[in-house]
C-alpha cells in the first residue's frame, strides 16, 4: 500500500522518483512501479494504473528488478546484424549525410537512420527501432535512438524547422543548366488534426481527405531524381502550386519545365502556365483540334525521324502562335497497338461465333432462347471497320512553349516523365508512404521529410540496379530481401562476416557490393586473420 508523505523515511523522501512512476510501501519495504492514467468510461474521469515493477528502494538507492537489470546490460545492436541493404544504402547516400549532417547538426543521425530503415525494411515508424538494432547502420551511427518518444519528438522537430529542410533540398537542384520537371501526387490523410486535407478524388478514384504534394525534379542524362517537395491542400491545383514551390526553392521559371500529363492540357493551364512565366512540355490527347487530319499516312509526310532507346521515331512539328505542335510516329508502338485492336475484335467475333453456335444447337431442338433480332446483332465484326481510322495508332503528339527545343530535344524531355511517374509508384506502392496518420500537421511534415529521404534512398537503389543492367530480372523488393541477408555477427575477436548463398553472392556481385566488408562495423573481414 501507499502511504503519506509524512511516514516515509527521508531517504524514500528523497529519491529522485523519475516522471510516470509511483513508490509503494509494502510489507515494511519501499518498491518503484510503473503509473500511468486511463480514462474510465464508466467513472467518467481518468483513473490511475499501476504498471510493472522497477525496482527496489533503498538507502543506497534503486536496487533494479532482475528483469530490468537484465535489460540494461543487452547491447544496443543485436549480435547477429543485417550489412548488405545497409551498406548498399550507405555507399549511394555519401552526399546526403553530409547535406544532412549540415542542415540538421543535432539529430542528423536519428534523422538518417529512420530514412535507411524505412526504405530497406518497411515505413512503419513503430518498428523502425527494433529494424535499427538489427543493422549495422546502429553501430555506423553511434546507436541513435529510435524509440516511439523520440520518433515523435524528432517529426515535431523537423516540421517545425521546414527552413532547414528547405536548405536541405535546395542544395539537390540543379544549378548546372538541367531541367526541373513538376508533378503531383495525392497523399491520403486519416488525420483529424491537419487544416490541409480536403476531401477530393485521388488517382485511384478514392474519396477521401487529401494533401497534395508536388515536386520538383532534377533532370538530366542519367534520369531524373526527386529534388524538391512542398504540400499544399488538397483542393490545391498542381498548375497554382508549381508557381509557389519555384520561388520558395529560389528558382527561376526559365530553369523550370512544367511536364504534366494528358489531364492537364485544358487551355486554362496553358494560359496560365503561360501567365505565371513556366515552359511546358504537355502532351495532348489523341484526335485534338491540332492534328485531326494532319497526320501523314505513309513514312513520306514525316519531317524528320531519330532513334530513342533503339526504337525508330519518326517526327513533324506544326508551328503556332506562341508553341509547337510536336507528333511523333513510334512503328513498335504502332505494331502493338495495331495487333492488340485486331486480336479484341478477334476475340469479339469467336464469342459471337460461340454465342451463335449455342443458340443454333438450341434451337434445333426447339428452345432457342434469342430473338431474330438479337442473333442477328452477333454477326462478326468486320475488322478493318472497327478499327476505324488508325492514323493516329502509335503516336503521341507533345505541346511546348520551348520553341528554341527540337522535336528530339522535346521527346526525351518528355519520356523523362517515366522516371518521374516510375518515382511516384516507388513512393506510393513500393514504399507504401502514400498515406499519413499523423495527428498534427507539424508531424505530417516532419513524416514527408522522411518520405523524401527513404524514396530518394530508393531510387538510387533502383538506378544502381538498373546500371547493372537487371532492371528487368530484379525487382526493387527482391533486391533489398537478398542484401538483407547478407550479415555479420559478433564474436569475442570482434565482428565477423557470415558466408553467404551463392545466389546471394551472386546479386552482390552485380550491385558490387562486397558480403565480406564490415567497415560500417568497425569489424574483421572473416577472410583476414585476428589482429
Amino acid at each position: 500500500m501507499e502511504v503519506g508523505m509524512a511516514e516515509k523515511p527521508d531517504w524514500v523522501r528523497d529519491f529522485d522518483r523519475p516522471k510516470g512512476t509511483e513508490i509503494k510501501h509494502i510489507r515494511g519495504n519501499w518498491y518503484l512501479y510503473e503509473r500511468s492514467w486511463r480514462y474510465d468510461p464508466k467513472i467518467r474521469r481518468s483513473r490511475k494504473v499501476s504498471g510493472r515493477y522497477l525496482g527496489k528502494i533503498t538507502p543506497g538507492g534503486l536496487v533494479p528488478s532482475a528483469g530490468r537489470a537484465r535489460r540494461a546490460e543487452e547491447p544496443a545492436v543485436s549480435d547477429v546484424v543485417e550489412v548488405g541493404a545497409s551498406s548498399l544504402a550507405w555507399s549511394l547516400t555519401g552526399a546526403m549525410r553530409e547535406r544532412l549532417a549540415r542542415h540538421l547538426p543535432a539529430r542528423w543521425r536519428e534523422v538518417y537512420a529512420l530514412a535507411v530503415v524505412r526504405a530497406v525494411r518497411e515505413p512503419a515508424l513503430r518498428r523502425s527501432a527494433a529494424h535499427l538494432e538489427d543493422s549495422a547502420l546502429a553501430e555506423a551511427l553511434g546507436r541513435p535512438s529510435l524509440t516511439p518518444a523520440s520518433v515523435s519528438s524528432l517529426l515535431r522537430d523537423l516540421g517545425r524547422n521546414r527552413s532547414a529542410t528547405c536548405s536541405y533540398m535546395r542544395e539537390s537542384l540543379a544549378a548546372d543548366g538541367r531541367f526541373l520537371l513538376f508533378d503531383g501526387h495525392r497523399i491520403l490523410s486519416a488525420s483529424r488534426g491537419s487544416d490541409l486535407a480536403e476531401l477530393g478524388y485521388d488517382s485511384k478514384a478514392r474519396f477521401r481527405p487529401q494533401l497534395n504534394l508536388i515536386y520538383a525534379f532534377s533532370v538530366g542524362g542519367d534520369g531524373a531524381m526527386p529534388a524538391y517537395y512542398k504540400r499544399y491542400s488538397g483542393g490545391t491545383a498542381d498548375v497554382t502550386a508549381f508557381a509557389d514551390l519555384v520561388s520558395e526553392a529560389g528558382l527561376t521559371g526559365a530553369d523550370c519545365l512544367a511536364v504534366a500529363d494528358k489531364g492537364f492540357a485544358s487551355e486554362g493551364d496553358f494560359a496560365l502556365l503561360t501567365e505565371l512565366g513556366l515552359p511546358y512540355v504537355v502532351p495532348l490527347r489523341r484526335g485534338n483540334r491540332f492534328t485531326r487530319g494532319r497526320i501523314p499516312s505513309g513514312p513520306a509526310g514525316w519531317d524528320d525521324a531519330f532513334v530513342y532507346n533503339g526504337r525508330g521515331i519518326s517526327c513533324m512539328t506544326l508551328p503556332q502562335e506562341g508553341f509547337n505542335i510536336h507528333v511523333y510516329l513510334d512503328t513498335e508502338l504502332y505494331h502493338h497497338e495495331f495487333s492488340d485492336a485486331c486480336a479484341r475484335v478477334e476475340g469479339a467475333n469467336d464469342a459471337r461465333a460461340a454465342r451463335r453456335e449455342a443458340e443454333a444447337r438450341r434451337r434445333s431442338r426447339g428452345s432457342g432462347r434469342l430473338s431474330d433480332e438479337q442473333l442477328a446483332a452477333l454477326a462478326p465484326i468486320d475488322v478493318a471497320d472497327a478499327l476505324g481510322d488508325r492514323s493516329e495508332m502509335g503516336t503521341v503528339t507533345i505541346r511546348t512553349d520551348r520553341t528554341d527545343l527540337s522535336a528530339r530535344a522535346v521527346y526525351e524531355v518528355y519520356k523523362q516523365r517515366q522516371a518521374v511517374e516510375q518515382f511516384f509508384k516507388t513512393y506510393g506502392d513500393t514504399l507504401g508512404m502514400d498515406a499519413t496518420w499523423m495527428r498534427s500537421d507539424e508531424a505530417t511534415e516532419g513524416l514527408l521529410f522522411l518520405n523524401h529521404l527513404s524514396a530518394t534512398i530508393a531510387t538510387a537503389i533502383l538506378e544502381a540496379i538498373a546500371a547493372a543492367g537487371h532492371s528487368r530480372d530484379v525487382s526493387y523488393r527482391d533486391c533489398v530481401q537478398m542484401l538483407r541477408k547478407v550479415r555479420a555477427c559478433r564474436t569475442p575477436d570482434g565482428w565477423r562476416a557470415v558466408p553467404v548463398q551463392r545466389k546471394v553472392g551472386a546479386l552482390c556481385e552485380k550491385l558490387g557490393v562486397d558480403p565480406t566488408d564490415l567497415s560500417l562495423l568497425g569489424g574483421q573481414d572473416v577472410c583476414q586473420p585476428n589482429t
